[in-house]
């Protein structure tokens, strides 16, 4: 009934922001500012980075991982926590036995790449300065909330690849038309676990996340969750008609890019263009800039 149908809009959108919390949930700066100010602010900055730095060492939490998890917490990885958790270390060091922690977990992911397909997440170019730009639409998900995860942290790390000298950010473009509320009722799980890499692996990842068409049932996002997000994570969120993507993008992106993201929007409203059809055009940008199926 209307009752099922509109809880379910409900619980899909709680959970899509959940998920945007999640993913935004800090702004950029710098990490001697996220230290403090004044002239100890880079000896402060220093300090606190070490700090992090040794819970590799013997005696500390992170003692036991192997070399391939530790390799992953340079001074590169805590500068962005201290920026995403506004230097605090406690924080900052939480995160960072989680990240650590996370990536001996999914070594075999991290290394082959290899995941169930899921939908068609993928970078799809990159902006004018550079930035990744990681594009789905939900009318192609092929599985569950949960069994997406995969495909999500291979995009990311696909993402990352592809940045080039002085970018460590990316774009995000959720194309929600034609979500499946069914697929996503039992996203709790899929959301804590995504959280857990967004927040510590993927810190500081985030330039942008542009949503588009959010179905109308889910408006009521704006009255339940906009007012507990912070200043700059709402910031951070672009809610867009598809005409609105097309010309944000088309003033953002290299003009192939745009491009490719304008028909990957008008290709998913094509009700004339089965799923294998649209399916056989999802491309994604190498580090090497050329153009390749998804899955390959």
């Amino acid at each position: 009934g209307t009752r099922r149908r509109n809880g379910s809009a409900a619980s899909l959108s709680m959970g899509v922001v959940a998920s945007l919390r999640s993913s935004c949930s800090a702004a950029g700066g710098d990490a001697d500012r996220a230290a403090g100010p004044g002239g100890e602010a880079s000896n402060d900055a220093a300090l606190k980075i070490q700090q992090l730095m040794d819970l590799r060492e013997a005696g500390q939490p992170l003692a036991g991982l192997s070399a391939f998890a530790k390799q992953y917490g340079d001074e590169a990885f805590c500068r962005r926590l201290l920026i995403k958790y506004d230097g605090n270390v406690q924080k900052s060091a939480e995160r960072y036995k989680q990240a650590l922690r996370w990536r001996e977990l999914h070594r075999d992911l991290i290394v082959q790449r290899a995941f169930v397909p899921a939908g068609d997440y993928r970078v799809i170019g990159a902006d004018l300065t550079g930035r990744p730009v990681l594009y789905q639409c939900l009318r192609n998900q092929m599985l569950a909330g949960p069994q997406s995860i995969d495909q999500i942290c291979v995009c990311m790390l696909q993402a990352i690849e592809n940045m080039p000298e002085g970018v460590d950010k990316a774009t995000h473009v959720w194309d929600l038309h034609g979500v499946n509320v069914r697929m996503n009722l039992a996203a709790g799980a899929s959301l804590r676990e995504t959280m857990v890499a967004a927040d510590s692996y993927f810190a500081e990842r985030l330039h942008e996340l542009v949503v588009i068409d959010m179905p109308r049932l889910a408006v009521l996002i704006k009255d339940l969750i906009w007012p507990l997000l912070q200043d700059k994570t709402k910031a951070k969120i672009r809610f867009v008609s598809a005409q609105q993507a097309k010309q944000f993008f088309g003033s953002a992106c290299p003009d192939d890019v745009h491009g490719r993201i304008a028909e990957a929007i008008e290709q998913n409203r094509d009700s004339g263009l089965s799923f294998e059809q649209r399916k056989a055009k999802w491309q994604r940008v190498t580090p090497q800039g050329e153009l390749v199926h998804v899955f390959s």
